[in-house]
């Protein structure tokens, strides 16, 4: 019932326990209010209501809170295309939307414990940690618990490296946005692309080090360290040749 007078009104709701299916049950209730400040107001929403209707002045809707258990798969490589990913649990009803992180996808009720909901491409664009949740219609201030889904970087693989001065270029597949070379234990943020990047290294770094280890490293999620390999590129060591006389 609601209630009102010149500057405020107060709303008491009484739900019928079995109207929510027993005690012990998470529901959710959604509240909306229209504005209305003074008594010449009048706010079309819903039909007919005012200063003069403060009935009308709030709605409400109830219902069950979904609940989320599982999906699949949860987790995929960057640049997939667009995909489809089944979430379990319950509480799910006609209308529920699946949504990744606050955008909505396009989502299929198969029943009231599962959904299907198609992620599109330009999701998956980018590797990151991303939150699924399922909103049930009328209660979108009342999503479920959300589960982590992840776009996952891949694992470097290391062909070919170069040294050219001190420019040294790494060739290879699968390199990620924020990849670093490691050169003998010293790290190095590399421009380039996904089968070349290059760094340009400390003059300490080039002297000496013709048997230098070096790796890619992607970040996460997913990601890692890829194959090593031996630099090989002669001692580091400038050679003076002088020339020599000979006399009696």
């Amino acid at each position: 019932q609601i209630s009102a007078n010149s500057t405020i009104w107060n709303v008491e709701m009484r739900i019928d326990v079995g109207s929510v299916g027993g005690m012990n049950h998470v529901v959710g209730l959604g509240v909306e209010q229209a504005l209305v400040s003074s008594s010449s107001d009048r706010y079309a929403w819903p039909q007919g209501d005012g200063a003069s209707n403060p009935s009308s002045w709030g709605a409400a809707s109830l219902g069950d809170v979904p609940q989320i258990s599982n999906v699949t798969p949860a987790s995929v490589p960057v640049g997939a295309g667009g995909m489809v990913v089944t979430i379990d649990g319950s509480s799910f009803v006609a209308g529920a939307t699946v949504k990744f992180n606050s955008a909505a996808l396009a989502t299929t009720v198969v029943s009231g414990t599962q959904v299907q909901a198609t992620i599109p491409a330009t999701n998956l664009a980018a590797a990151g940690m991303f939150n699924l949740t399922v909103v049930n219609p009328g209660l979108e201030a009342a999503p479920s618990n959300g589960l982590p889904f992840s776009v996952a970087n891949p694992l470097p693989q290391i062909s070919q490296v170069a040294l050219a001065g001190k420019t040294l270029t790494v060739s290879g597949s699968n390199f990620a946005a924020g990849a670093t070379i490691q050169f003998n234990g010293s790290n190095y943020p590399a421009t380039g692309n996904t089968m070349r990047l290059s760094i340009t290294l400390s003059a300490a770094d080039v002297i000496g080090n013709a048997n230098a280890s070096i790796t890619v490293f992607n970040p996460g999620p997913g990601g890692g360290v890829s194959n090593v390999v031996t630099l090989g590129a002669g001692s580091g060591f400038n050679t003076l040749y002088l020339p020599l006389a000979f006399g009696r």
